[in-house]
């Protein structure tokens, strides 16, 4: 289902999870993040208020399409070069009939804005410290991002600067559904 609203405010889609999608819920706009960022993050904010939303993230993308395949985790769409394209849907309820651990123990990726709940905020994170919490680890560093409560949920807001790193840590903890080490490129020889 889509729905318009007035110019300025994103088109909005609800997947209630039918026809072997997952359930989810995605408002599209072709401004840039920085443009309509507190706009985008207020709305998800009320909507965190008043339903009950177990997962969110905001991100950006070059075209409306490779944003809506993302959000579905269709066609091997990515926002990040160590990303992997397929890892989504296969994790995601639907057509897969993935765990959908992203919802309380995992996180799909890290983005400038995510949405958690008090499960993914005690999600051990192996390597770092004794057993140290995703919210220990975040509070932790002020390079990992700020935490705030909102209803039942936490946002944390990380500066896209440290978004590498703060990916890298938590992927090679094991936390991230979609993280893909990043290959080494080889070098191209050329033919004598």
């Amino acid at each position: 289902m889509y729905v318009e609203g007035d110019p300025g405010t994103p088109p909005l889609h609800i997947r209630p999870g039918e026809y072997g999608s997952f359930p989810h819920i995605g408002a599209h706009c072709d401004s840039k993040l920085e443009e309509i960022y507190g706009a985008i993050t207020e709305w998800t904010n009320s909507a965190a208020q008043r339903f009950d939303v177990p997962y969110g993230i905001v991100y950006t993308a070059d075209r409306i399409t490779k944003a809506m395949y993302y959000a579905a985790g269709e066609n091997g769409a990515t926002m990040f070069p160590y990303e992997n394209g397929f890892a989504f849907i296969h994790e995601a309820p639907g057509t897969y009939q993935g765990q959908g651990r992203y919802t309380e123990n995992m996180l799909r990726m890290v983005y400038p804005y995510n949405l958690l709940s008090e499960k993914h905020m005690k999600i051990h994170i192996a390597g770092q410290g004794d057993g140290q919490t995703l919210r220990d680890w975040i509070e932790d560093n002020e390079e990992r991002g700020s935490l705030r409560p909102i209803s039942n949920h936490f946002v944390w807001e990380i500066p896209v600067e440290h978004l590498k790193v703060v990916n890298q840590i938590l992927g090679e903890a094991g936390i991230l559904v979609a993280w893909r080490t990043q290959k080494p490129k080889q070098r191209v020889r050329k033919l004598p």
